[in-house]
């Protein structure tokens, strides 16, 4: 749980707990100001929530303060009507004499700790953990020429046929070769309001199947965090530790959210401007961005580090690690590193740089990548002169239509092939622009390998 006190000319008081810098926390409040105004000015009324696939955002107004909650879409309407209950009655106790001219920002820092901890003394919930309501299972099956038969089975009684019978048909497809046979996937069932975590442990005609069966609510959230998992799970392999698939996909549900990077924006190293004059062929950054490729900068760290800060516009629908700055001891990040010339060029020399990664050198002023996109760059061109905020929301809400509709495209994993080959089409002519899609469908097979081969899309 976040919560914050913003006076309503925009004046941030305090904000608990502090994950962010200063200039951070300003320009935060300086959107939710705006997002208050905006309902009042032109929907003639006081705006009570903001709900987003995972998360959803409260406005509780005690006289001329606004006490702002954001809390996990985990968390149960019942549980989370409790906690804004007892933090309305605190605040008003605490607030309603005050105002935010009189109000300093140590007594707010105080009273806000004090709203914070009456609402925590009465629950005993990790808020920021995503996974709570989720039921783990696994099974084996045995692979034949023509089908295929359950060994073993675990909790899997409502998915078991569905699950098995596609593992079955995309093994059979293609002759996987990836680090310990092991691969993951998403697979949303719209139908049953879950959507299910696959882990695939395979060896020669015997399959593992761990799966994590996820509610509804937090279906967007397991697919903004799948590159986090897939990281993790590589983390755990290669420590060579003797762990079953439940026993790891039991450790990927205590990963909190809170220790993703923040998507908000400093201020002061952020420009779209500055991505306009020192990148030409923009499009070959957005587009790996966009779909969780890695992406190196290199410079000047001052440069690198506006780069960095404002090209992370472009990834408010997935997880990103970012690597402010490489050095000797450091690996290069998932989505964005930044380094010198010097250790650019040492990391070239030592063939340390895969094939798939777009590089940014903002001193030869040019990208080098194998993506590109005529539709992210229109995108682009749309917002590069607009305010922060409102490019920040133009863009995210594009970004959010993506994934609405990747996982539509997930969602047809578990359909008979040439029912999903059908549906696939119908997906297809919905969205008309090709660029689009195949951005959508880029998306889609990152969080499932199997459906390239059983959709023969591409």
């Amino acid at each position: 749980m976040k919560a914050s006190l913003i006076g309503k000319s925009g004046k941030l008081i305090a904000t608990k707990p502090k994950t962010m810098n200063i200039k951070q926390q300003l320009l935060a409040s300086g959107l939710i100001s705006a997002i208050l105004e905006f309902s009042k000015t032109i929907e003639n009324e006081d705006i009570q929530s903001i709900n987003y696939h995972d998360r959803s955002t409260s406005f509780i107004e005690i006289s001329d303060i606004f006490v702002v909650v954001e809390i996990s879409a985990a968390c149960e309407p019942e549980l989370k009507e409790k906690i804004l209950s007892t933090i309305q009655t605190k605040a008003k106790d605490l607030l309603s004499s005050r105002d935010e001219d009189n109000l300093t920002i140590g007594e707010g820092e105080l009273i806000l700790e004090e709203i914070v901890t009456s609402a925590l003394d009465k629950v005993n919930l990790g808020l920021d953990q995503p996974f709570l309501n989720m039921e783990i299972c696994e099974f084996t099956i045995h692979h034949t020429k023509d089908t295929y038969n359950i060994i073993s089975a675990k909790n899997c009684d409502d998915c078991i046929t569905e699950l098995g019978g596609f593992v079955d048909r995309g093994l059979k497809l293609r002759d996987y070769q990836v680090p310990y046979n092991m691969v993951s996937m998403l697979i949303p069932c719209f139908e049953k309001k879950v959507s299910y975590y696959l882990l695939v442990n395979y060896q020669d005609e015997i399959t593992h199947i761990g799966v994590m069966k996820v509610p509804e609510e937090n279906s967007k959230t397991l697919f903004r965090l799948f590159p986090l998992l897939e990281h993790q799970i590589k983390i755990y392999l290669e420590d060579k530790t003797e762990v079953t698939l439940s026993e790891i996909i039991l450790l990927l549900t205590r990963i909190y959210d809170t220790k993703l990077k923040e998507k908000t924006f400093d201020p002061e190293y952020f420009s779209l401007a500055f991505l306009d004059k020192n990148i030409k062929n923009i499009e070959k950054v957005i587009y790996p961005l966009a779909i969780g490729e890695p992406v190196i900068l290199v410079g000047d760290k001052p440069s690198t580090k506006m780069l960095s800060n404002t090209l992370l516009i472009f990834t408010q629908h997935i997880t990103t690690e970012v690597v402010e700055w490489l050095t000797g001891e450091d690996q290069i990040g998932l989505n964005i590193t930044s380094m010198s010339k010097g250790m650019y060029e040492e990391l070239l020399r030592n063939n340390s740089i895969g094939e798939n990664v777009t590089v940014v050198n903002l001193i030869e002023k040019k990208v080098q990548g194998p993506y590109s996109s005529v539709y992210l760059n229109k995108i682009y061109d749309e917002v590069k002169k607009k305010s922060p905020v409102v490019a920040f929301a133009i863009i995210g809400n594009e970004l959010e239509n993506l994934v609405t509709y990747a996982m539509k495209i997930n969602n047809l994993s578990i359909l008979e092939r040439s029912e999903a080959k059908i549906k696939l089409k119908v997906i297809q002519s919905s969205i008309k622009d090709e660029n689009k899609f195949n951005k959508i469908w880029n998306l889609a097979i990152k969080r499932n390998p199997f459906l390239k081969d059983l959709l023969e899309h591409k």
